[in-house]
């Protein structure tokens, strides 16, 4: 649409958009951006180009469909990404790469009949697979934590039987895997700093050696060796937009040319005889699968499909070839006859794109040090709203961050309908070194029976990550707090308390969420903290408090909905007297690190901090479910809606001093219709409507609206 928006408009108009965009207020209004520029709407620019491209795609596919399409058999039909199909050795099997919307990626074997799908493991990121000749392995590559901080591809087998998976590199930056005819060698393809290579290395993860010396910006994909082991065939890019076929000898490196054009030939793979290379190429139009015989050059073209076909590789017997088939649903892995001596001849490629570029010149300008400097002015606002009963804030929020994501920040101004005070609150973060350190501050009123409660806290923490994988992090935290609680308008020293403590925390997460997910829908978090209160760091008391909080996560019925269960509980030592340093009822404190009234339980349907004493224990059982998912917005109005779910929940808690009674524990039960949706074309934001009603003394019918999930 850009590009008919441009040949119609000028050569300018994008950049026109973009600096009235900038500076136009209200923001987000693209449909009024785009009238200002060119005289029409979003909308209507859409349409027209809409219509156009549906006409000429439907031209297409009536010519494409009278030369006869490709007939192929379905082994998947769940669409999104069903990719990289490899047949096993003996050709009973079709290993691939499955994504979908609601589980992390995996490998899965099937028949080639589509019959006993399984789960073989799963994978993070990437999608190459290649079997060993014996049929008993898988390799494939992967991203890994590398050093805590880093995430590079690497090389890992999975045993077919039993699914055990082993690391074969670590911090190699490799992808698209091929295991040698012998099964000695691995060769892949290697990122480097400015270019990528050819690498082999020993099926146990040695002997890493290289193939191929390129020039700068020169990118491989796709290796795979030939039947006798004697050639590797790979896709090579080449600066000016070369993306071709080319054959490599993996004993001295010397590169072959294959293809020469301007067409895109990639993902190549051999036939059974070594005689024939079947690979994709959009040289008619379409990503179609084609075959090169290398004995003449000739081109044949293997398949005539309207979506795509992509990632071959053809059986051991040479009568099929399996490929990820395009459609409206996403890709499948198909199965289609492969007759390479009646496939007819691929049309001449005709080259419509328009020359390579020449290289820019070298930037001439001073080189200087990095700066944040401007970049962290504001980059967004968005409006903020919290109703419960004590009390209703209306306000904004707004942040920013430099390029690098070293230096990041948030602030949030509110005003309160009860407390009739504005209440402020912002944090900044620093990233550039090992431990993490943020800085947070707040401003709050609240209102209570007595009166009004106003708490003043800055507090500094450092965090550090001990371990971290791509599906978990465990980090330990030091965190310095100091606060003042004071009853305004009240001269009592004891409506006054000072604060300062020191708390170190040990937290563990491996919760996660996916792109089509209600809420995290698998994994847990469990976080343990010990709370040091001390005279000599600006405190009125002298204690300890030690507290524990568990999340778990798991699906039930389905793919989408969700079991969420959270328990915790907490102790207080020293200063006997003081019974206040737990809370229960409504919703957490947005305070993190308070000693006085610290509320971390979820207790619906009371009073907020209506409970208080010495210890606490707290248990929430939520099941949340999809309602229906819009996944769509209007025009260009800056809100998509995502998600519409609905959950019941159970709330438990109870806080005391002396000896713990469970006919006291409070009890609630209760429901929620929430939206997920995102603003600005770029800000998530969930906002929940929850009706809770609590069972016991002091429990009634409560309507909470607030943004987030409960836990």
């Amino acid at each position: 649409m850009l590009r008919r928006l441009s040949e119609q408009a000028g050569g300018d108009t994008i950049p026109r958009r973009g600096r009235q965009h900038a500076g136009q207020f209200p923001p987000f209004l693209d449909g009024r951006t785009a009238r200002k520029v060119t005289g029409t709407g979003v909308h209507a620019q859409w349409s027209a180009w809409a219509k156009e491209t549906t006409e000429g795609f439907e031209r297409e596919a009536g010519e494409r469909t009278a030369q006869g399409l490709t007939r192929a058999r379905a082994v998947t039909d769940r669409g999104i990404q069903q990719v990289s199909p490899r047949f096993s050795p003996d050709g009973a099997w079709v290993a691939y790469t499955s994504r979908t919307l609601t589980r992390f990626p995996e490998i899965r074997l099937a028949r080639p009949d589509g019959k006993e799908d399984r789960r073989l493991a799963l994978r993070r990121a990437g999608s190459g697979l290649a079997w060993t000749p014996d049929g008993k392995a898988l390799v494939y590559g992967e991203l890994q934590v590398h050093r805590t901080f880093s995430v590079f591809g690497d090389l890992s087998l999975v045993e077919v039987d039993g699914g055990h998976v082993r690391r074969l590199t670590r911090g190699v930056r490799a992808y698209d895997p091929d295991v040698s005819p012998d099964g000695r060698a691995i060769v892949f393809a290697r990122k480097m700093g400015d270019r990528s290579e050819l690498f082999t290395i020993g099926l146990d993860g040695k002997d890493l050696q290289p193939i191929t010396a390129s020039g700068e910006g020169v990118e491989w994909s796709g290796p795979r060796w030939s039947p006798r082991g004697d050639a590797i065939v790979a896709a090579r890019l080449l600066p000016g937009g070369w993306l071709d076929l080319v054959r490599v000898d993996p004993a001295t490196g010397a590169v072959e040319q294959l293809t020469h054009d301007r067409a895109k030939d990639v993902e190549p793979t051999w036939t059974p005889d070594g005689e024939t290379v079947v690979f994709r190429s959009d040289r008619d139009g379409v990503s179609n699968l084609h075959a090169l015989r290398l004995a003449d050059r000739s081109l044949a073209r293997v398949t005539n499909v309207l979506g795509g076909a992509f990632q071959p590789s053809v059986s051991p017997d040479g009568p099929s070839v399996a490929y990820s088939a395009y459609s409206s649903i996403g890709y499948d892995v198909h199965v289609a006859p492969l007759d390479l001596a009646s496939a007819p001849a691929a049309p001449a490629f005709e080259d419509a794109h328009p020359a390579p570029r020449p290289d820019l010149p070298p930037a001439s300008g001073p080189v200087e040090p990095y700066r944040a400097g401007s970049m962290l002015l504001p980059r967004f606002w968005t409006p903020w709203v919290e109703i419960d009963d004590d009390e209703d804030r209306f306000g904004f929020a707004t942040g920013g961050s430099d390029a690098l994501f070293r230096h990041v920040w948030a602030a949030r101004a509110t005003y309160g309908t009860e407390s009739e005070r504005v209440n402020a609150s912002g944090f900044y973060m620093y990233d550039r070194f090992r431990p993490t350190f943020l800085v947070s501050a707040q401003d709050t009123t609240d209102v209570y029976t007595d009166g009004r409660l106003r708490t003043r806290q800055v507090s500094l923490q450092a965090a550090l990550p001990l371990r971290r994988t791509v599906r978990s992090i465990q980090t330990l935290s030091a965190t310095w707090r100091r606060e003042r609680e004071e009853v305004l308008g009240s001269d009592r020293q004891e409506d006054r308390v000072d604060l300062g403590g020191i708390e170190t925390a040990w937290a563990l997460g491996s919760a996660r969420s996916y792109p089509y997910s209600i809420s995290p829908a698998e994994g847990a978090r469990v976080r343990l903290a010990w709370l040091h209160e001390a005279q000599a760091l600006g405190s009125d008391l002298a204690l300890d408090k030690v507290t524990a909080d568990a999340r778990l996560y798991q699906r039930v019925f389905g793919e989408r909905d969700v079991l969420a269960l959270r328990a915790g509980g907490g102790t207080t030592y020293g200063e006997e007297q003081f019974d206040r340093s737990f809370a229960v009822g409504g919703y957490p404190d947005a305070s993190l690190f308070d000693i006085v009234r610290t509320n971390s339980a979820v207790l619906r349907g009371y009073p907020d901090n209506a409970f208080t004493g010495r210890r606490y224990a707290a248990f929430n059982a939520e099941y949340r479910f999809p309602i229906f998912s819009p996944q769509r917005g209007w025009r260009s109005f800056p809100l998509f809606l995502r998600h519409f779910s609905g959950s019941v929940f159970f709330d438990a808690a109870h806080v005391w001093s002396e000896e713990f009674r469970a006919e006291d524990v409070k009890k609630a039960v209760g429901g929620s219709i929430g939206l997920d949706s995102a603003i600005g074309f770029a800000l998530p934001l969930t906002a929940q409507l929850t009706l809770a009603r609590g069972l016991d003394d002091q429990g009634d019918t409560r309507v909470y609206f607030r943004f987030g999930l409960a836990f």
